[in-house]
């Protein structure tokens, strides 16, 4: 409820379903670990976005806390694998 843990894996494949239009028979036959980090990297990106419309629009458009949260570890990763000058 607090957006403080994993999405249970039910839920998950509910929203799979959902998204690409499968049953859940369908959604079995499908190559997961094609498909997750896909999905994985589709709501990292659109976290992201928000935190930059968020930006662009001097706090019109609204980020979450777990937005904002993305956007710092994405910050973090990226200061991590930049070389030290």
């Amino acid at each position: 409820m607090t957006g403080d843990g994993p999405l249970p894996a039910e839920l998950l494949e509910v929203d799979l379903c959902e998204k690409f239009g499968w049953t859940l028979d369908e959604l079995d036959g499908q190559d997961e670990s094609r498909v997750l980090p896909g999905v994985r990297a589709a709501v990292l990106r659109s976290r992201l976005e928000n935190v930059r419309a968020f930006l662009e629009t001097q706090g019109r458009m609204k980020a979450t806390e777990r937005d904002l949260e993305v956007w710092k570890w994405a910050h973090e990763v990226a200061e991590s694998e930049s070389p030290d000058p």
